[in-house]
Order: C-alpha cells, then structure tokens, then sequence
C-alpha cells in the first residue's frame, strides 16, 4: 500500500512547501507517515527534479506531476514531467488529448468548484471517456465537496475516485490523501495501478475548513517574505 497527498503546491507556483528543501519533506513524511510523494504546481513541473531527489534521499518514490488550467477548468495529469503550454491557453479537450498522447494519469481537480472546476461537463461522455478519475475530496474546495457526494455520479462509475489537499502549505498537507493497492515502487507500475479504481482509495473528511482556512497564510506571506529576501540576495537554492 502507497499512501501519498495526490494534490501539492510548491514554491515553484503558489505554495511555501520546499523553501526548506529537502527538510520539508523529510518532516512531512515523518509527521503523515506517507509513503509517496508527488507535486502538482501550477502549469510548471520545475520543482520536480527537486522532488525527485528529495524523494531518492529519503528512499520513497516521486510520481511526476501537474496541474493544468484548461480553459474551461483544471486537471491534475500524472507521469507528465515536462509541459510547455501556459495557463488557459488550450480548451479542455486539448489539455486532455495532448496528455493521453503522453500515457498520463488524468484527474479532474475540484470539478464544481464555480471558478476552477468543470463543473457539469464533469459528466459528459466524451469527457469520462478520455480521464480516469476526478477528486471525490478536495481540501480547497469543502463546499464543493458537499455538492458532488449529493449529486448523481452513476455516470462516473467506472473512475476512480481522488482525495488531494490542494495544500499551498504543509498545514494542509495529507490531511486529504489516496492510498492506493500497490506493491511495485516503479513509476510506471503506480501509475497503472492510479487508473484502477479498485486500488485507488480515497481518504479524508468532507469538510476541513480550519485546515483550509490555515492553509494559504503561512504560504502566500512567507513567500512573499522570502522573494524579497531573494532579491536582496540573502536566499540562496
């Protein structure tokens, strides 16, 4: 069994997590007990070579990853370790074709969320068919939450069903995760197993608002704090 956050901001887009390099994961595995790490940026995967090695250090796999803004909504795509495109610029049908050319992972993130879903088109045909799974929980998004375990999901039978912090910090970090029913520690042997929706378990409450509440702070004013102090030339990386 792998139990990893299936949704993570670094520095490297809009969170704090790695502005203490590897001292960051190396709390975060010993305080959640993870298994596996992944990191989900932004329209970026530049923090994954730094994930990598921190994750070779601590002996626990990294599966790549990103969160890309469609035009219509985000999707988080896994086994993507480079993506040349910027935020918005594709349709959703793009975003999704160009990453099952790759073999990716796709995930649907928040998908009622009003301003970052897909909200509706979430059950459309021609949208299930082309993605494996969406996120049952999403630590952003507690009222969407609600909306999606009372609405109709027969249509999405088939996908698998993801639960991901969305953290822009560590307070947030895991307290929304997968574990998942795989032996293998190869890349490519959990991304087959993330497609399957009898290994794919998600877990965490339907509602964390202190957490969500607590998340973005200590992301957003200390990375504020340490740009400045970057440009003063007193950060080094």
């Amino acid at each position: 069994m792998l139990k990893f956050d299936s949704h993570v901001h670094t520095r490297f887009s809009d969170g704090s997590i790695f502005y203490n390099g590897i001292a960051d994961l190396k709390m975060l595995v010993k305080r959640d007990k993870i298994t596996a790490f992944t990191i989900t940026d932004h329209n970026t995967t530049a923090g994954q070579r730094y994930a990598r090695k921190a994750c070779d250090v601590l002996g626990i796999p990294f599966i790549p990853g990103i969160e890309i803004s469609a035009k219509e909504g985000h999707i988080v795509a896994y086994g993507i370790d480079t993506w040349k495109y910027g935020a918005y610029q594709l349709t959703l049908p793009e975003v999704l074709d160009a990453c099952n050319d790759r073999n990716a992972v796709l995930v649907i993130a928040h998908p009622l969320d009003r301003r970052m879903g897909i909200k509706q088109r979430l059950f459309s045909p021609d949208i299930i068919k082309k993605i494996n799974g969406y996120e049952i929980l999403n630590g952003a998004s507690p009222r969407p939450n609600l909306e999606l375990l009372r609405s109709d999901r027969s249509a999405l039978a088939g996908l698998c069903m993801y639960a991901g912090s969305d953290c822009h910090s560590t307070v947030l970090f895991c307290k929304f995760h997968v574990v998942l029913d795989c032996e293998s520690v190869k890349v490519d042997d959990i991304l087959e197993c993330m497609r399957d929706n009898r290994k794919v378990r998600p877990v965490g409450p339907v509602l964390d608002i202190p957490h969500w509440v607590a998340d973005f702070p200590p992301a957003f004013t200390r990375r504020r704090m340490l740009k400045q102090l970057e440009k003063r030339g007193k950060v080094r990386y």
